[in-house]
């Protein structure tokens, strides 16, 4: 998980947009200061309309404007944003919902934490029993949430032993609703083709890892949708003790982007697993206070 703790005074406002969204209602954020995603710094005194989910409109002020004279559209929600920032929703792409099994409170918590920090979409990589009900409560309202892009529970040597067990459970996932499908390793190349043909026959995304019989270059090829952890790709280009050739390197980032496929780097879990930080540095992170004290222990 990343968080943006301090990144910006208040994000609260991204938290105003996503539930208003939820209704298609008409939202005005004026004298907000903006922080686009182009590197054109900190935009001061905009004014932003939101349209349901979309931002429609985004228009520089000289100055500030007292929010009782601004006329804004019709129907519009009005929000003064003075002394706030306002970001475009941020997209974790591969993050874990915790276990419905660790109570109310704890997904609530985590949830939160995502959208205190901009976080509006989350792509769930670690699906299990009762989140499917959870992105029910999401859409609804019931819960204050990002919203919930979910993959199912994870096809891996101990969950497939046979084509056919993978073939039926491509089925099963589709019928029950998830999102997209979860790759681990341990795949034969027998069991994952057979589950990318039915994936792609029945028009869901399958993602994650590479399985070592499997490679980079065929998991491409089949379609899988992204290569999280950059799986595979140090294999595929011969890195495992020495490092990559550049020319190499453009080439097959080239091949990704063509094949229509996206890289997902999770770089700060490289960051710890590769120790380029020390263990006190890492426990001393001020992230971790809003961690379960027996997560941070296990870790």
């Amino acid at each position: 998980m990343k968080f943006f703790a301090g990144l910006f005074a208040v994000i609260a406002l991204a938290l105003n947009a996503a539930a208003f969204a939820a209704d298609e209602n008409v939202v005005a954020f004026v004298n907000v200061s903006v922080a686009p995603m182009d590197g054109r710094g900190v935009l001061k005194n905009q004014i932003v309309i939101v349209e349901g989910d979309r931002i429609r409109t985004m228009i520089s002020s000289p100055g500030p404007i007292e929010p009782t004279t601004y006329v804004p559209p019709a129907d519009a929600t009005v929000i003064d944003g003075a002394g706030k920032f306002l970001i475009p929703g941020l997209g974790e792409m591969h993050g874990h919902i915790p276990p419905l099994s660790q109570g109310d409170q704890a997904v609530n918590d985590i949830l939160f934490l995502y959208l205190s920090n901009g976080v509006t979409t989350v792509r769930g990589m670690l699906g299990s029993s009762g989140q499917l009900a959870l992105r029910e409560d999401v859409l609804s309202g019931a819960r204050l949430s990002p919203t919930l892009y979910l993959a199912g529970p994870s096809f891996n040597g101990n969950s497939i032993s046979s084509p056919e067990q993978a073939i039926e459970r491509v089925k099963t996932q589709v019928e029950e609703g998830w999102d997209l499908l979860k790759i681990h390793p341990g795949l034969t190349r027998a069991e994952y083709d057979a589950m990318a043909a039915t994936a792609n026959e029945l028009g869901i995304d399958f993602a994650g890892h590479v399985p070592q019989e499997v490679g980079f270059a065929h998991a491409l090829a089949a379609g899988q949708r992204t290569f999280d952890h950059i799986d595979g790709y140090i294999t595929y280009l011969g890195g495992g003790d020495k490092p990559v050739d550049e020319d190499a390197l453009r080439a097959v980032a080239r091949e990704t982007k063509d094949a229509g496929a996206g890289i997902v780097p999770t770089s700060a879990l490289w960051a710890s697993f590769l120790g380029v930080n020390d263990r006190d540095t890492l426990f001393n992170l001020p992230e971790l206070q809003y961690m379960p004290a027996s997560t941070v222990a296990g870790w």
